[in-house]
């Protein structure tokens, strides 16, 4: 789809998905898993970021006034490096101006945010090649149509009202999981390929963006009956199943998840500090003599 025909699209109104979905419920979470002792991820609810923290849960219900962004930003490049570059990433989405976002625009912001990371990486010996997958969605005010961005191989689901998933984004990583590019990540320079998936209809379903420490254990299948499970509850009721999934997977990687649904109603919000408890009980700190497993080898761009 060329840029005019995005645009277009972004802001064509339709007054109807206004009327029925005012409203956004919005739950994410992020840990360090089991065997890591920093978490390099971040994810951003709206305005908001998330980042540099051994866990963090939040519900929150948003209206539909502007355009919302959300994403997660996947680090690498060890211990400090990665937090860094998925923090520029993440601040660089969050921070977009909202009465001028287009689909365009979202990819300018993500282009320049690469080249923020290239800079940062230069300025520091410890910070060479460092860098950051992302996965992007913009709920646009006037339609239920939402733009997905993605560099990497963190990804982008929807789970349909009646439980189906299917994913928006593709894997930009050979067939062995080696990525093939991210933001930063190169001794030099290198342009990203921003890839868009545009328009997508939410509808009633939920949308999830994920990193890769979720999608490596987690199948499609086991993300879809986790959330379909808890419908029509609120969205962090699935959380504490995924963890016990992650946990028993292993959870050798940072793990971050967002996941949004339209509705018609603000969602009571305050609900889920006791499931947010459990989730991360099952993701427990890793073990302090434990060796961290560093390096991202096969996450190398």
């Amino acid at each position: 789809m060329s840029t005019a025909e995005l645009n277009h699209e972004a802001k064509r109104t339709v007054p109807v998905d206004r009327v029925l979905f005012p409203h956004v419920e919005v739950a994410a979470f992020t840990n360090s898993g089991l065997q890591r002792a920093n978490n390099e991820d971040v994810f951003v609810v709206d305005d908001r970021t998330f980042s540099n923290l051994p866990e963090y849960g939040i519900h929150t219900s948003l209206g539909r006034s502007a355009a919302l962004v959300f994403a997660v930003c996947d680090g690498m490049g060890g211990h400090e490096g990665g937090e860094i570059a998925a923090l520029a990433a993440a601040e660089a989405v969050s921070g977009a101006e909202r009465p001028s976002l287009t689909p365009e625009r979202l990819v300018e912001i993500i282009k320049s945010a690469n080249r923020q990371i290239y800079d940062l990486a230069e300025s520091e010996d410890g910070f060479a090649g460092m860098g950051s997958t992302l996965v992007a969605a913009v709920l646009w005010p006037d339609s239920d149509g939402a733009t997905i961005a993605n560099v990497g191989d963190s990804r982008a689901y929807l789970i349909d009202a009646d439980g189906q998933i299917r994913a928006l984004t593709n894997d930009q990583a050979d067939p062995q999981g080696n990525l093939l590019q991210a933001m930063g990540g190169q001794p030099r320079y290198m342009d990203v390929d921003v890839a868009i998936t545009h328009p997508v209809s939410l509808g009633g379903g939920v949308l999830v963006l994920c990193s890769d420490g979720v999608s490596n254990l987690l199948s499609p299948a086991q993300l879809a009956a986790a959330f379909s499970d808890q419908h029509p509850g609120p969205l962090c009721a699935s959380f504490p199943k995924l963890a016990r999934l992650l946990a028993d997977g292993g959870a050798d990687d940072n793990v971050s998840l967002v996941a949004v649904r339209q509705s018609v109603e603000p969602v009571p919000t305050g609900q889920c500090s006791e499931v947010f408890a459990e989730a991360f009980r099952s993701l427990a700190a890793p073990d302090p003599t434990r060796p961290e497993v560093a390096n991202r080898g096969s996450r190398e761009p």
